[in-house]
């Protein structure tokens, strides 16, 4: 029987965690993100008129993803995707060293930069 393929999936917010749930019946799913958390940015507003409502609006990645989802996370920066030999170098956040992942698909669900002075964004 041949193995699941592997995806990784840069981002963990809302469609990288999306992707993840869906992906994983199929795949070995693999989550990047250079956060630590989930925040649902929307309503971070209202915390600051009620600070207990910060808990309803965020949430550590890696025991949703690993323990809930069943999916691996890297807490870590991207520094470079090749596509050819499909494999990533990511830095972990707390290690000077870089790492390498294979895979086999590559989902990008790193958002977008809001920076309307700026021709990169922010």
């Amino acid at each position: 029987m041949v193995g699941k393929s592997r995806v990784l999936v840069i981002g963990g917010q809302f469609s990288g965690n999306f992707s993840a749930r869906e992906l994983k019946k199929r795949f070995h799913v693999t989550v990047v993100d250079a956060k630590e958390f989930f925040e649902y940015t929307p309503g971070v507003l209202r915390a600051y008129v009620k600070p207990a409502h910060l808990d309803a609006l965020t949430f550590n990645l890696q025991p949703v993803l690993e323990r809930r989802m069943g999916v691996k996370f890297i807490w870590g920066e991207v520094k470079s995707l090749d596509g050819k030999e499909k494999t990533a170098t990511i830095k972990p956040i707390f290690f000077d060293r870089l790492d390498t992942v294979s895979f086999d698909y590559c989902l990008i669900c790193s958002g977008c930069n809001f920076g309307p002075f700026h021709s990169h964004g922010e």
